[in-house]
């Protein structure tokens, strides 16, 4: 767990937290930083130029933004295959708040005394509740260990022994053993990678390379072999010292590659090959028999979920490679795209081994069977087709399987739909040269999922709030305290997920005078042998109420990915006026914060970062006004005092989300998904 500062912010009036901005500063102000901070550290790596912005007409209409803060909380989700402390007992949860009893709780020495209201606490290996008992009214409450809750003030009785009370801020408890001892996050070797592969007609697409190469499994050879008169082949002006290569012989010398390294380095991982086309092939290790979907059980959800499941991959890589390497090369182009069928039995194929990989390339859209996405002609038709991979992610984060999407350059795919399966099961998103694959393959597989079923619930002090990417604030689910409980799903070694909180102006006696506030994080995982675990993080920090002390003492990393998944959120939700002037603020604030050159150079790559996705989302607006399509990005009303004003607004915020959706770009979608990531 780590903070945006050293130290939590409390504004001490709306002047330090809020300020007036129009889009021709917050253009200008990207722009300018942008340039700067282009040219900053010649340690940095070499940055690919901004784009120019579009041009647009501003309006001078200034809203009122609330200003960026070091209110921050960030949690490195990879440290889970880090080993914590691990506790003797069992969790001792507050009966009010559910907050653990921590390495900050204090306990005191209680009297026997008459309470008619008394609540003890009682210690719970489950997953997702505690019990407590209440002492009846006139009972006679026993002597005995008394915590008062550091988030809640409620007064907790309990019971527990000095060895077993907690010493570190970060601490495991085991709340069901393992059920694989052979499956671990250390043990990367015991795992399934599924290949879910193009070979529709477009991937017979060529790009031309410098030099005579001679590609293993080409048929050039044996087409000359048929030139029995040797004549010349070349058409006139043809250049003759090059070599064309399909978008399919990229792919096959790239898994190839990537099956041969899989067989040295980790030889116990399993690998299976799934095609498609007009139709769906179930390739598997290569050495088992193949099955083929065709026609109607392409549009079977639960026919393509059995067949998948069925069709098990019996070999490890040690043993297939060389059959496998076979069948890759003997692959053709031709047909149509039943990407959407292929990805579910993919998905379901892998299921078999938690902590297992699909990795998804296409070339063009899905357009036979289940998740077409060629002819998305209205908004709810998109709105479907989210729906549908919406689902299978949801399926492969449930099975502990991640699904990278790997789009090859130069035809449109929806990467705004299949971007979804990577988006919700940790795995990676990119449009990619056909040349470049191989690349990309080495990335995706150098990050192994390490935990699944992965929950995070943050509790805050009375008082306190965690603010969401559409400005409002998440209430306390919980009397007397505020918690929030995100769904996460999978992680790899970087896997980040960030939090942005305040204080309420009404928070009275809960915070005021305090030196520090208490944090702590309650992360539910499985681990990859089946173990069920809860790890609690608990801090305290101090606070300030001088804004300049806050930023001074910033972890300009921790604001960096939180600004950058804020924003991204921010756009895909259709809030692209928002998300970039999201993007100004941190600038700024960022900017005032880096004091040293480390710092400086994790500002400078997150500007030009954003300044790539700023420019995308502008293009975006400035396509919408050029086709009259242009959308108002402030959906209050002017009656906000009206019954029904909440609701419009909302509305208004839908129809727009729903109108983005549709319409927006591969290179936007793909620029947002990336950005998601964070990562600095």
């Amino acid at each position: 767990m780590e903070h945006g500062s050293s130290f939590v912010y409390l504004p001490t009036n709306d002047h330090d937290s809020e300020e007036d901005l129009s889009e021709n500063e917050m253009e200008e102000g990207i722009q300018r930083t942008a340039m700067r901070k282009q040219m900053f550290s010649a340690r940095s790596a070499p940055a690919a130029p901004v784009s120019a912005p579009a041009v647009m007409e501003h309006k001078p209409l200034k809203r009122r933004q609330k200003k960026a803060d070091t209110n921050i909380l960030a949690l490195k989700l990879g440290t889970l295959i880090e080993k914590a402390v691990v506790a003797t007992g069992d969790p001792i949860f507050c009966g009010q708040c559910h907050a653990m009893f921590s390495s900050i709780s204090t306990i005191t020495r209680s009297e026997p005394e008459a309470s008619s209201s008394s609540s003890s606490s009682s210690s719970s290996s489950s997953s997702s509740s505690s019990s407590s008992s209440s002492v009846s009214e006139g009972s006679q409450q026993e002597a005995g260990q008394v915590w008062k809750c550091e988030f809640c003030d409620h007064a907790n009785h309990i019971s527990i022994d000095e060895a077993e009370m907690p010493k570190a801020d970060s601490v495991d408890y085991l709340l069901e053993p393992p059920t694989n001892h052979e499956q671990t996050a250390a043990n990367t070797d015991a795992r399934l990678v599924v290949f879910c592969v193009d070979i529709s007609g477009s991937m017979c697409v060529s790009t031309e390379v410098a030099g005579k190469l001679d590609l293993k499994g080409s048929k050039t050879k044996d087409l000359q072999n048929l030139n029995t008169e040797r004549a010349d082949q070349y058409m006139p002006n043809q250049r003759r010292n090059v070599t064309y290569i399909s978008r399919l012989q990229a792919l096959q010398a790239a898994v190839d590659a990537q099956v041969q390294a899989m067989s040295k380095d980790a030889p116990n991982t399993k690998v299976g090959l799934v095609t498609f086309n007009n139709e769906v092939t179930i390739i598997g290790d290569a050495i088992q028999a193949t099955h083929v979907i065709a026609g109607d059980k392409l549009y079977d959800y639960e026919g393509l979920i059995e067949a998948g499941s069925k069709h098990t991959i019996e070999q490890n890589v040690a043993h297939s490679a060389s059959q496998f390497s076979q069948r890759i090369y003997q692959l053709e182009e031709g047909g149509s795209t039943a990407l959407g069928p292929a990805i579910v039995v993919s998905v379901a194929q892998a299921a078999a081994v938690p902590g297992s990989k699909v990795i998804l390339c296409t070339d063009g859209l899905s357009n036979v069977g289940l998740g077409s996405l060629d002819s998305l002609v209205t908004e709810e038709d998109t709105l479907r087709m989210n729906e549908f991979y919406r689902q299978i992610a949801e399926y492969a984060s449930t099975k502990g399987v991640a699904v990278s999407v790997i789009s090859i350059r130069g035809d449109d795919c929806r990467m705004e739909q299949l971007g979804t399966l990577a988006d919700l099961t940790s795995g990676k998103v990119d449009i990619v040269d056909p040349l470049n694959i191989t690349d990309q393959f080495s990335n995706i597989m150098a990050k192994p999922i390490i935990a699944t079923h992965v929950q995070a619930t943050l509790l805050l002090r009375t008082g306190m709030y965690v603010e969401e990417e559409d400005n409002t604030t998440e209430h306390a689910s919980v009397a007397g305290t505020h918690s929030v409980t995100k769904n996460i799903g999978n992680v790899t070694s970087d896997s980040d997920y960030t939090f942005h909180y305040g204080v309420s102006p009404n928070a009275g006696s809960a915070t005021a005078g305090r030196e520090s506030l208490p944090f702590q994080v309650q992360i539910h995982y499985t681990r990859l042998d089946g173990a069920k675990m809860v790890r609690s993080l608990t801090q305290l920090k101090a606070v300030t109420q001088d804004r300049s002390e806050a930023e001074a003492a910033a972890h300009i990393p921790v604001m960096a990915t939180h600004a950058a998944q804020q924003t991204a959120k921010m756009a895909q939700g259709g809030d692209y006026t928002r998300a970039r002037m999201n993007n100004f603020l941190y600038m700024k604030m960022m900017d005032r914060s880096a004091r040293t050159d480390e710092d400086r150079e994790v500002a400078a790559k997150w500007t030009r970062d954003v300044s790539v996705v700023d420019a995308q989302l502008q293009s975006e607006q400035v396509e919408e006004r050029r086709q009259g399509r242009a959308y108002s990005d402030d959906e209050a009303e002017d009656d906000e005092d009206a019954p029904d004003a909440k609701e419009r607004e909302k509305k208004k915020k839908l129809t727009k989300m729903k109108a983005r959706n549709h319409k927006r770009m591969d290179s936007a979608s793909n620029a947002l998904y990336q950005m998601k990531k964070g990562g600095y």
